[in-house]
Formats: C-alpha cells, structure tokens, sequence
C-alpha cells in the first residue's frame, strides 16, 4: 500500500479518530489498538479519559513509516506530564497550548 493509495482508501473517516474509528480502519480489536497506543507505536493525545488520533499516524503505522518515540500526551495544564515534545501529528489551538519554558 502506499501513501496515496492508503489516503485514498481511509478518505471517508475524520481526521482525528476515536479509539473505535481507529480499530475499524485497521480492522483490530478496541483493546488490541489501546494496546497498540499505549506502547507507542502509534501516537496518540489523551484528552480526558479517551484517545485522540491523527489519521495521518494511523496511516504512519499501517506503512512502517511510524517513529519508535513514545508519544501519548494528556489534555493537562502541566506539560511535565507530557511523554514527548511534539504534539503527534494533531492540529491545536496554540492559545490554549501551555508553553514551555526554556531555561
């Protein structure tokens, strides 16, 4: 499959997946793709209680192309809870991002 080819065939579904979505496009188990975030091979924001998931890190994961970097962040005021720096493919609002700070 490629990147054209796998855009084309997961057209339909939002740009950020729920964790059900997710499971339905790569046609696994709920438990086998939260298992699949958890241990980072495919990032993920936790917002909440539930996942949030770039198609585009689905489609990541479906080609190999995914990073190894464990990238699973909570919607949190502290950025200290954060387990990486970038924000895993998601689009944000910067306002109400917390900023770093840089010593």
């Amino acid at each position: 499959m490629t990147k054209s080819n796998a855009k084309n065939t997961f057209k339909s579904y939002p740009d950020a997946l729920t964790l059900k979505e997710l499971a339905k496009m790569l046609g696994i188990s709920q438990k086998l793709a939260s298992r699949l975030i958890r241990n980072g091979e495919i990032k993920a924001i936790k917002v909440g209680r539930e996942y949030r998931i770039a198609k585009v890190n689905a489609i990541k994961f479906l080609l190999g192309e995914q990073s190894k970097e464990k990238c699973v962040q909570s919607e949190t005021s502290n950025p200290k809870d954060w387990t990486c720096g970038n924000l895993c493919g998601m689009v944000v609002d910067t306002e109400k991002t917390p900023k770093k700070e840089v010593s």
